[in-house]
């Protein structure tokens, strides 16, 4: 799966959020994936830290659901720019963990924080 995952490039950014995890919209000739980047991530640019995981909101800790639903939508608003980039790669490191490189130098990357895996290819044909 690694070397499947490090040839694509050169592709339009699609993807959608789901809570916090990431979901790309992998289109090639003969099949369409969904790369999950789960928790825990960071969105970089130019070594200059802009946003993660973490900082999304989380509803339990919230008694108001329009604060809560206006936290977040202010929260994904700061991640809408990579929808305009291309993704020029994708590399998975010896701890498994994936970095997306985009055209104007933004990286996010996972980092392991427990036992669980931070990425996964799921086929769209079989949800």
């Amino acid at each position: 799966m690694k070397e499947k995952i490090e040839n694509i490039r050169n592709i339009k950014s699609d993807f959608f959020l789901a809570t916090n995890s990431f979901c790309f919209n992998l289109k090639t000739e003969n099949e369409t994936e969904i790369l999950w980047i789960d928790p825990v991530w960071r969105l970089i640019q130019n070594g200059i830290f802009l946003n993660s995981s973490f900082d999304c909101p989380v509803y339990q800790d919230y008694e108001d659901e329009e604060k809560y639903n206006s936290d977040f939508k202010n929260w994904c608003k700061k991640l809408e720019y990579l929808k305009e980039q291309q993704i020029l790669g994708f590399q998975v490191t010896e701890t498994d963990d994936i970095r997306v490189k985009f055209e104007d130098g933004s990286l996010l990357e996972t980092f392991k924080y427990d036992e669980n895996e931070t990425w996964y290819l799921q086929d769209k044909e079989n949800d």
